[in-house]
């Protein structure tokens, strides 16, 4: 008996388990995985892949390692064969690591039920990839299962399903579990599962809910279309907590999706509904070649380039939570510049308007000098002169108030936004 945990090693010496672990022919491997196995504090993590993979029966002797050992926090496997069901009886003993990384790992029934225990019980675990292991319908209901399990002041914070083919019926299965931990998990990975439209419904109740601290949605490259873009969209009206929410690579989003995008973080309609747009939502997933000629395409420059304008300002937004009024200005400023509203026609005190005039028209501050000069690719200088003139005209123009110094009420020169 080891001393660690109590596990049974049965017997193996250093001597035996260097010969055993060497033979997978990458030494720094073999002597981290000893390193391990004396408690070493700084053997915190171990990285096993195609190039340096165990010998069936080291797989054995590494889960009982693993299980006793109690300062290792991150365990990656990549892409190579391992026999999970035995080094699962091992690993399920484990109560310190804090990182599972299995990638293009085939899991099974039988292979995730050996793993069940270790994510039933484990109270460390904050971060879970299972990316690539052609998870069925049987596999997403033992992990549900177990996720299920999970006491609540256990804190799961990242989820990484990506790559294997879920499908709309198994998030389904799995909705409750995510719902249950939704004031633990930040990061959910659900790219390639060929998610659609019921899918995405399933989604809503998870971040529709006040207590979700979801930051982190990767929903890129799935079947995802405007009718499931506008269910996300408006369950995130009033949600503060999500920053990115990647619909890179989803073809059958066209010009009626990338719009409710917009409308959610710049509701250009009026004054009010800028203001009650999302200030918080910062990252689409647009980044690609491809997806940026897409959206280019759907909304023609103007609306692309606010969208993007409007998702960059919710990022400085979100670095420094006193600057609401500022985003809020910056983008009714934009809306009223690009002709998508007429402050002049709001309920502004007469006292206030020459600010805003001044706004408009001023160079020399560097947020008023960006007013304009969102675009991607820039305006010209003649251009960009053209717009804040012409938005400048349209609020002298609808309010008479303005032209006429002797009604003017120097009682109303107080600050909005």
């Amino acid at each position: 008996m080891d001393g660690h945990n109590g596990i049974a090693l049965y017997g193996s010496s250093d001597d035996d388990d260097k010969r055993l672990f060497k033979a997978c022919r990458d030494p720094e491997l073999a002597s981290r995985i000893l390193s391990v196995k004396n408690n070493d504090p700084e053997a915190k993590c171990v990285f096993v892949n195609a190039l340096n993979t165990l010998e069936e029966r080291a797989w054995t002797r590494f889960g009982q390692i693993i299980g006793g050992a109690s300062h290792f926090e991150q365990l990656a496997i990549l892409h190579c064969r391992v026999n999970v069901a035995e080094l699962c009886v091992g690993l399920q003993l484990n109560q310190s690591i804090k990182k599972l990384h299995l990638d293009g790992i085939g899991l099974g029934r039988e292979e995730l039920s050996s793993l069940v225990p270790f994510l039933s019980n484990n109270p460390s675990l904050k971060s879970l990839t299972l990316s690539g292991c052609n998870l069925g319908s049987a596999e997403i209901d033992l992990l549900s299962a177990a996720l299920l399990q999970h006491s609540e002041d256990r804190c799961l914070e990242v989820l990484n399903l990506r790559n294997n083919h879920i499908g709309d019926v198994d998030l389904e299965k799995l909705a409750p579990a995510l719902k249950r931990n939704r004031n633990k998990i930040i990061l959910l990975n659900l790219e390639n599962n060929k998610i659609g439209l019921r899918g995405c419904t399933s989604l809503t109740k998870l971040l529709g809910s006040q207590e979700c601290n979801l930051s982190r949605l990767y929903l890129n490259g799935n079947s995802i279309d405007d009718k499931a873009v506008a269910v996300l969209i408006d369950s995130l009206a009033k949600n503060t907590k999500l920053m990115t929410l990647n619909l890179g690579n989803n073809i059958g989003i066209t010009t009626e999706g990338y719009l409710k995008i917009l409308q959610l973080v710049c509701n250009t309609s009026c004054i009010k509904g800028i203001l009650d747009s999302n200030h918080h939502l910062n990252n689409v997933g647009m980044s690609m070649p491809e997806d940026a000629e897409a959206l280019h395409c759907a909304l023609g420059f103007d609306d692309a380039n606010l969208l993007h304008a409007s998702l960059k300002i919710n990022r400085g937004m979100n670095r420094r939570l006193s600057v609401k009024k500022v985003t809020c200005r910056r983008k009714i400023l934009w809306s009223h510049a690009a002709g998508n509203l007429n402050i002049g026609d709001s309920s502004i005190v007469t006292g206030v308007m020459p600010c805003i005039i001044a706004w408009i028209g001023d160079y020399s501050n560097e947020s008023n000098a960006n007013l304009i000069q969102y675009h991607d690719p820039p305006l010209p200088k003649d251009k960009i002169d053209i717009v804040r003139l012409g938005a400048i005209y349209r609020i002298v123009q609808s309010r008479p108030d303005l032209r006429n110094p002797n009604k003017h009420d120097s009682t109303n020169k107080k600050k909005m936004w």
